[in-house]
């Protein structure tokens, strides 16, 4: 159990948690500004063209791409980086299935969950208003090149509720002959290939129609796969189909769609690993490659400062470092180098909550004392390892 009173030592919160944050608002970034920029030159280079792009960001585990991924889906941390009139991307964020069994339907399954099929069910209202529905149904042909799966993307549009409820149920579920009969459809969604159109096509969608906007020229779609390193667990007969699937979708969307993976590496064979089980015409996709090299000591003791002044107080007259002095968080980080302990934001993160717990737990704050680096040397941080 926790010792810490973060009031008393005026922080409002924790600035140190080990769990990424998954809310797109209020986060900030601390420190590490070459991984920022990286990932800034990747959005730019991204929207310098309409063609669809595959990137890959590469770092030991903790090395904060799960942030980066939330960080900038918050379409107000990419304002800047866009061109002038180019609409903000639509972005979704899935984590990797650890089950390889039903992998590509989890990834179907989470993608339609990320957007809402809500969301969903707008835009293709809104297409059917605007287009007509004859013409919105011959475009959504196109987009799927099949007459059956489009009527189901179409029917989402639909104004009577239960023909958009049943349409909802015919993408996750087995289609009944009741319902084939009904909307006159020769077959449902059958296997992954045609999920993936129908995702394909949703895509299609919401970049030109969403939340009852014509865009003046279509939205970027940003689908960001995180954790994609449990691909390394499947068998054969799981990675194979499931990243030949992916790969389809992303040929299937030529245009205004962006996949990104985060993966994470414990070393380069790992990485070599990923790119066979991808196979050689995605990998071959990979336009950019965004590796967030192991920090500095300098670089981590700016991430901290940066957490520590965020999260400070409005009235706070305490020296930056506070509740250290930088001699003493310099002592930390040393410590970790000194243990082998790569100086990863989440490590970081948990190495600076010990040391603040551990002062707390032997009073050292009280009269808001600042912490030592003798402190530091008195702890064994084995409970860490």
């Amino acid at each position: 159990m926790s010792n810490i009173n973060w009031n008393l030592i005026n922080l409002n919160g924790s600035p140190f948690s080990i769990i990424p944050d998954k809310e797109t608002k209020g986060l900030i970034w601390a420190g590490f500004q070459t991984n920022k920029r990286q990932i800034e030159s990747a959005i730019k280079n991204i929207y310098s063209s309409k063609d669809t792009k595959v990137a890959l960001n590469i770092s030991r585990w903790g090395g904060g791409k799960t942030h980066a991924a939330y960080y900038f889906s918050n379409n107000n941390n990419i304002a800047d980086l866009l061109p002038n009139e180019a609409p903000a991307p639509l972005s979704v964020i899935i984590l990797t299935s650890k089950e390889g069994n039903d992998a590509a339907y989890d990834f179907f399954k989470k993608i339609i969950e990320g957007i809402t099929i809500e969301r969903i069910m707008g835009a293709v209202a809104f297409m059917r208003e605007l287009e007509t529905d004859d013409v919105a149904l011959n475009k959504i042909k196109t987009f799927t090149s099949s007459t059956p799966l489009a009527k189901i993307v179409w029917l989402l549009g639909s104004s009577n509720e239960d023909e958009s409820f049943e349409a909802s149920e015919m993408i996750f579920n087995v289609t009944t002959s009741t319902q084939r009969k009904k909307y006159k459809l020769a077959r449902g969604i059958e296997d992954t290939t045609d999920r993936f159109k129908i995702l394909s096509c949703i895509f299609k969608v919401l970049s030109e129609y969403d939340s009852d906007i014509r865009f003046a020229q279509p939205r970027k779609i940003f689908l960001w796969m995180d954790e994609v390193e449990a691909l390394i667990v499947y068998t054969p007969k799981q990675y194979i189909p499931f990243t030949q699937a992916i790969r389809e979708l992303v040929d299937m969307t030529p245009t205004d769609f962006c996949f990104l993976m985060n993966f994470s590496l414990s070393d380069y064979d790992n990485l070599r690993t990923l790119e066979y089980i991808i196979g050689k015409a995605l990998s071959d996709r990979i336009s950019h490659r965004i590796i967030f090299e192991e920090p500095t000591l300098v670089e981590a003791d700016a991430y901290v400062y940066d957490l520590l002044n965020e999260y400070r107080g409005d009235n706070e007259n305490h020296e930056p470092y506070f509740p250290f002095v930088k001699e003493s968080l310099d002592r930390l980080l040393t410590v970790m180098e000194e243990k082998q302990v790569p100086l990863m934001p989440r490590n970081v993160n948990k190495y600076v909550e010990y040391v603040i717990d551990a002062a707390f737990g032997k009073n050292i704050m009280d009269g808001e004392q600042l912490i030592s680096s003798d402190f530091i040397n008195s702890l064994d941080y084995k409970s860490l390892t």
